[in-house]
C-alpha cells in the first residue's frame, strides 16, 4: 500500500508539473502592421504570444490560409516574398501577394498549466505513503543484514561486493555491444516543419536538440531520413561546394543540421517526413565506459574483503546528515544568486542608500526620512566591502537554518525541518525581493530570528530558560523597532510572548520562583526601551531632533494631530486633511501663513503623488506628512515651528475659530468611508502573506549620480550591476573639420550613447569608447558620426548572434552625407551581460510551482513526523499549541495593522505583507502538526515528563 501510494504521488506530481505544446492561431490586424520598407512589414507581437527562445518555438505566418514557405533567422535574409523572421517582440515578413492578403499568426508554445488539485492529491498520497510505510520499508530492505552477527555481516558484505563486480562486467559487455552498429541504441525524432529555417537557395537547417549537442561523438552518428530513405552526409567544410540534392551536414557551431530535399523542393511544404536519428551510446564512449567498468570490476574482485570491511560513520550521518542537507541547499542558493545584485531605485531606496554611505550618524545632511536601523546595518557591511546582496542572503539562510533546528526539536522530525528550510530558503519572494535596497528583507530576517528564540523558549520548561535567549530577543526587538515604524507590532509581539510563556509556567509542576520568571520576561522590554532611548538621543545629538525618522518627529506628529481635528467642508476618501481644511488652518496659524502658498501648490511632488490616491486634483491626501517635511525645510528650525503651529491650531479649535471633530490619529476621522472596506483590506493582507508569487521590483533608475550612491552603499559588483551593457571602441581617421564625435543609436533613431573623439588619427589606439546600458537585447544598431552637433555619416551595425558587432573600414573610406569629405574607421561592439545571472532566471520562472510542491511536502513531512514520534503527551501538545499561537498571533497582528492602514491611507499593503510570506510556511507546518498530535495525546495515558517526575520526587 505504501509503495502504491508513493507511485500515485509521483504520478500526480508529474501531472502537476506537466506541460505540453499548445498551438494557437491569431489574426494579425492590418492596422497593427508597420511598413518597414518597400516590401517588408513589421508586427509587434502581443505579450501572450512571446517566447524566450524563438529558435525552439514553432512559428508560422499564414497568408490567406497558406503558410509562408521560408522562415529565416538573419535580419538580412528577409529579402524576398514568403520570408519571415521572428526576434524578441517583433516579426518581420515579406508578403507573397504584395501585402494585399489577410495574415494570421500561428504560434506554438510550451505552457505550464498547474492544477492545484493534482498538487493536493500528490500531498495526500505522500502522507499516506509515509504513514503506511514508515520504518517497515527500510527494515524490509535491510532485513538480510540487520539480524546477522559481525562475522556473518562481513560475509554478507563480501557477497554484495562480488555481485557488484559481476554487474560491472555485465554492463561492460553491454557497452561493448553498443559499438556494433546493428545492436546500438538510437534516439530518433521527426523534424517539425515550423522549426525548419531557410539558409540559402534550396538549403534548410534544423537546430539540434541538447542531448545531441552535449556529445561530439553522438553528433558524428547523426543520420537524416526522408520518408524512410537516408540522405547522404557530407563534411561541413564541403557543404558550400556541393550542388547535388539529397545531402546533409552537421555543423558543430551553431549546432544545426543543414540539408536539401532529394528533389530540391521546400521541405517545409513538400509534405515529406524527415526523421533524424543519433546513437545514444556512441562507439567511442561505449568502449571507454566498458574499460572503466572492467577496471572497477577487477579491483572489486581482488580487494573484496578489504572493501567489505570498510565502515562509514553512519552515526555521524544519522545525527548531522540533515544539517548537511540544509548546508548543501544553502550553498546551492548562494551559487544561484551569485550573479544577482541590488537594483538602483528612486525614492525610499535612494534615501536608504544615502543614509548608508555615512553610517547614519557620521554623514552630512538632515535626520533621515526613514528609520535608521537598516541603513546602519547595511553600512557596517559596506565598511568591509561585502556586497549587500550576498550578505543579505547569508544572513537569511542562517536565520532559516536556526528556525529549522528549532522546529526539529519541537516536532522531533529531521525531514520536516529540512523541508521547512528548503521552502523558506527558496521562497519565490526572496529571489527578487532581496534586490530592493529596502528594510523589508532585514525585517524578515529579524522576525525569523525572533520567532526562533520564541520557539526555543516556549518548547522548554522555565527551569531551563537561559538569560542569553532573552538578551538576544531584546536585541532583535530593537533592530525591528529601528528598521520600521511598527511600534504596535513590536510591543504587541513581546506582550503576546510574555503572556503565553507565563501561562505555560503556571501549568508546570514545580516552576522557578515568580521573580526570576518575571525578570527574564521583562528583560527584552528593558533592553528595547534602553537601546531605543540611546538611539533617539544619538539622533538628537547629531541632527537636533529627538526622533528615529523625520516623518515621525514630534513636530510633524503634533501638527498632524492638530490638522486631523479640523473638520473639512466636504469629506473626501483617503483625505483626512483636505486642501480646504489645510488652507483654513494656515489662516489661523501665524506660523504657517508664510508657507501657505507652498503647502497648497498643486505642483508639489507630494501633492502629485497624493492625487493618484485621492483621485481629486490638488488633494494631497495621506501624503500630508511628506508635504510638511518637504515644504518647511531644515528640521532643526521647522521642528519648533511645527510645534508652535500645532498649539496655534489647537487654540483655534478650542475657541471655535475652526470647525472641530473627534480624531484618533493616524486613523481617518471619516470612519464611514473606510470602515466598510476594512474587511476587504484584511482579506487582501492575508492573501499577500500566503502568496507564493515572485516579487516585482520597483522602477529602476539609470541616473549616473544615483547609480554611484547604490554602488557605494551596497558594495555592488560592476559585472552584475547592469543586466545588459553595450561596450564598444573604435578608431577614426578624419580631419577635425569633418568628425568630432561618435554616437550609437537604435534603428528608430533614438540616441543611446555618445563619445567625443580622443584622436583623429588611426594609430591603433581607440579614438572613442562607449558604455551603453540597454533594457533589451537588439540585433541592429546605428553608428553615427557628428560634427558640431550635425549628423555627417551613419552606418547600420548588424549581428547574427546578438553578441558581437564589428565594422572594418580600415582601407575603405566612407563618403559623408553632404559629400564634403570622407572618414575611415573601424569599430567593435560587444553585448555584455552577467553570465552568473543566467542561473537565476530559470529558477524564477518555475519558483511558484516548485514552492507550492515544497510547501505540500513540508506539511506532509510534519504530519508524518508527528505520527512517527514517541507517544505525544499533553505537555508536549501544549507547547506545540503555544508555539502555533505565538506565530498566529504575530501574523494576525500584522494583518490587522496593515489592513487597517490600507483602508485608511489608500496605498496598498502588498509590500508590507509580502516580505513576511516565507513565515506563512511555518504557520502551515505547525498547524498541520498540531491536529494529529492532539488526537494522539487523547488516546494515551498521562505520562510525566522528566522534569515533572523530578518534581514528584521532591514532593
Amino acid at each position: 500500500m505504501a509503495l502504491a501510494c508513493f507511485f500515485l504521488f509521483v504520478f500526480f506530481l508529474k501531472q502537476f508539473l506537466g506541460s505540453g505544446i499548445t498551438t494557437s492561431t491569431e489574426r494579425i490586424p492590418g492596422t497593427q502592421l508597420i511598413h518597414s520598407n518597400a516590401n517588408v512589414y513589421v508586427w509587434n507581437i502581443p505579450s501572450q504570444f512571446r517566447a524566450r527562445k524563438w529558435q525552439n518555438t514553432p512559428v508560422r505566418i499564414l497568408e490567406d490560409g497558406q503558410p509562408m514557405p521560408f522562415r529565416v533567422e538573419d535580419a538580412k535574409s528577409v529579402d524576398g516574398p514568403g520570408k519571415f523572421r521572428v526576434q524578441d517582440d517583433t516579426v518581420w515578413f515579406w508578403p507573397m501577394s504584395g501585402g494585399t492578403g489577410a495574415h494570421e499568426w500561428m504560434f506554438g508554445w510550451t505552457k505550464q498549466k498547474p492544477v492545484i488539485g493534482f498538487a493536493v492529491a500528490a500531498g495526500a498520497c505522500l502522507i499516506l505513503a509515509l504513514v503506511l510505510g514508515g520504518t517497515g520499508i527500510w527494515s524490509f530492505l535491510t532485513s538480510g543484514a540487520t539480524n546477522l552477527g559481525d562475522v556473518d555481516r562481513d560475509f554478507f558484505h563480501e557477497q554484495i561486493v562480488r555481485k557488484l563486480s559481476v554487474g560491472c562486467f555485465i554492463v561492460a559487455a553491454l557497452a561493448v555491444l553498443q559499438s556494433w552498429q546493428p545492436l546500438s541504441l538510437k534516439g530518433a525524432f521527426v523534424l517539425r516543419p515550423d522549426l525548419v529555417f531557410r539558409e540559402a537557395g534550396d538549403d534548410f537547417y534544423y537546430r539540434l536538440p541538447h542531448w545531441i549537442r552535449i556529445d561530439r561523438y553522438r553528433d558524428e552518428s547523426v543520420k537524416l531520413f526522408e520518408n524512410g530513405k537516408p540522405l547522404k552526409r557530407v563534411d561541413t567544410w564541403l557543404w558550400g561546394s556541393q550542388a547535388e540534392a539529397g545531402i546533409f551536414c552537421v555543423a558543430p557551431a551553431p549546432w544545426r543540421v543543414s540539408f536539401r530535399a532529394s528533389d530540391g523542393s521546400n521541405p517545409v511544404l513538400n509534405g515529406r517526413s524527415y526523421r533524424l536519428s543519433a546513437a545514444v551510446f556512441p562507439p567511442q564512449n561505449s568502449l571507454r565506459l566498458a574499460v572503466l567498468l572492467v577496471f572497477f570490476g577487477v579491483v572489486a574482485l581482488i580487494y573484496t574483503r578489504g572493501i567489505a570491511q570498510v565502515r562509514l560513520p553512519w552515526p555521524f550521518f544519522r545525527r548531522a546528515g540533515w544539517v548537511l542537507v540544509m548546508v548543501l541547499l544553502g550553498v546551492l542558493k548562494l551559487w544561484v544568486i551569485a550573479g544577482d545584485e541590488i537594483l538602483a531605485e528612486e525614492n525610499d531606496a535612494f534615501s536608504y542608500a544615502s543614509s548608508t554611505i555615512g553610517l547614519v550618524w557620521f554623514g552630512g545632511g538632515w535626520l533621515p526620512s526613514h528609520p535608521t536601523g537598516f541603513p546602519l546595518l547595511a553600512g557596517l557591511f559596506a565598511q568591509f566591502g561585502m556586497p549587500w546582496r550576498l550578505a543579505l542572503e547569508i544572513m537569511y539562510l542562517l536565520a532559516c537554518g536556526g528556525l529549522a533546528m528549532a522546529v526539529r526539536t519541537l516536532l522531533s522530525s529531521r525531514t520536516a525541518a529540512v523541508a521547512l528550510f528548503a521552502v523558506m530558503a527558496w521562497h519565490p519572494w526572496t529571489l527578487a525581493g532581496f534586490r530592493d535596497f529596502m528594510a523589508y528583507p532585514v525585517l524578515l530576517i529579524a522576525t525569523i530570528v525572533l520567532l526562533t528564540l520564541c520557539l526555543c523558549i516556549l518548547n522548554r520548561p522555565s527551569s531551563e530558560w537561559r538569560i542569553r535567549w532573552f538578551v538576544g530577543m531584546g536585541l532583535v526587538l530593537f533592530l525591528w523597532d529601528q528598521a520600521r515604524h511598527e511600534e504596535p507590532l513590536v510591543l504587541g509581539t513581546w506582550a503576546l510572548f510574555g503572556i503565553i510563556a507565563w501561562w505555560l509556567t503556571t501549568r508546570e509542576a514545580n516552576p522557578p520562583c515568580a521573580g526570576r520568571r518575571i525578570r527574564l520576561l521583562l528583560l527584552p522590554l528593558v533592553l528595547l526601551l534602553a537601546l531605543s532611548t540611546l538611539a533617539l538621543w544619538a539622533d538628537y545629538y547629531r541632527f537636533g531632533v529627538y526622533a528615529k525618522s523625520l516623518i515621525r518627529s514630534p513636530g510633524v506628529t503634533a501638527l498632524m494631530k492638530a490638522l486631523y481635528r479640523v473638520k473639512p467642508e466636504q469629506n473626501l476618501r483617503y483625505a483626512p486633511v483636505t486642501r480646504q481644511s489645510l488652507q483654513a488652518a494656515c489662516r489661523v496659524s501665524p506660523s504657517l501663513q508664510p508657507f501657505e502658498s507652498a503647502l497648497l501648490d498643486p505642483k508639489a511632488p507630494s501633492t502629485r503623488f497624493g492625487e493618484q490616491v485621492t483621485g481629486a486634483p490638488g488633494e494631497f491626501g495621506t501624503w500630508l506628512n511628506w508635504l510638511l517635511v518637504q515644504t518647511l525645510g531644515d528640521p532643526r528650525i521647522s521642528e519648533d515651528l511645527m510645534l508652535k503651529a500645532a498649539k496655534e491650531i489647537q487654540t483655534a479649535l478650542k475657541e471655535g475659530r475652526l470647525p472641530s471633530r473627534h480624531s484618533y490619529f493616524p486613523l481617518d476621522p471619516n470612519w464611514q468611508g473606510w470602515l466598510p472596506d476594512l474587511g476587504k483590506c484584511v482579506t487582501r493582507c492575508i492573501h499577500y502573506a500566503a502568496s507564493l508569487e515572485p516579487w516585482k521590483t520597483w522602477v529602476r533608475t539609470d541616473r549616473p549620480d544615483e547609480e554611484r550612491v547604490f554602488d557605494e552603499a551596497a558594495s555592488r559588483r560592476s559585472a552584475n550591476a547592469a543586466d545588459l551593457m553595450m561596450l564598444g571602441e573604435g578608431t577614426v581617421a578624419a580631419t577635425s573639420e569633418v568628425v568630432d564625435a561618435v554616437a550609437l543609436a537604435d534603428t528608430r533613431g533614438q540616441l543611446l550613447g555618445a563619445s567625443p573623439l580622443a584622436t583623429n588619427v588611426a594609430l591603433g589606439l581607440p579614438a572613442f569608447r562607449l558604455r551603453v546600458p540597454l533594457r533589451i537585447a537588439r540585433r541592429q544598431f546605428v553608428l553615427q558620426f557628428f560634427h558640431g552637433g550635425q549628423l555627417r555619416y551613419s552606418e547600420r551595425l548588424i549581428s547574427d548572434s546578438a553578441e558581437e558587432y564589428s565594422v572594418e573600414r580600415a582601407d575603405v573610406s566612407a563618403a559623408l552625407l553632404d559629400g564634403s569629405g570622407d572618414v575611415t574607421y573601424s569599430c567593435k561592439f560587444v553585448l555584455a551581460h552577467p553570465a552568473k545571472l543566467n542561473r537565476l532566471k530559470p529558477v524564477e520562472r518555475y519558483a511558484r510551482n516548485v514552492g507550492l510542491v515544497l510547501t505540500i511536502l513540508a506539511v506532509a513531512l510534519a504530519v508524518a513526523g508527528v505520527l512517527k514520534r514517541q507517544p505525544w503527551e499533553r505537555v508536549q501538545v501544549r507547547r506545540l499549541a503555544a508555539c502555533l499561537l505565538m506565530v498566529t498571533g504575530w501574523l494576525a497582528g500584522r494583518v490587522l495593522l496593515y489592513g487597517l492602514l490600507e483602508a485608511n491611507m489608500g496605498w496598498g499593503a502588498e509590500r508590507y505583507m509580502r516580505c513576511v510570506s516565507p513565515l506563512f510556511i511555518l504557520l502551515l507546518v505547525l498547524g498541520s502538526a498540531l491536529i494529529p498530535a492532539a488526537i494522539l495525546s487523547r488516546k494515551r495515558p498521562k505520562v510525566l515528563l522528566p522534569e515533572e517526575q523530578k518534581a514528584e520526587v521532591v514532593v
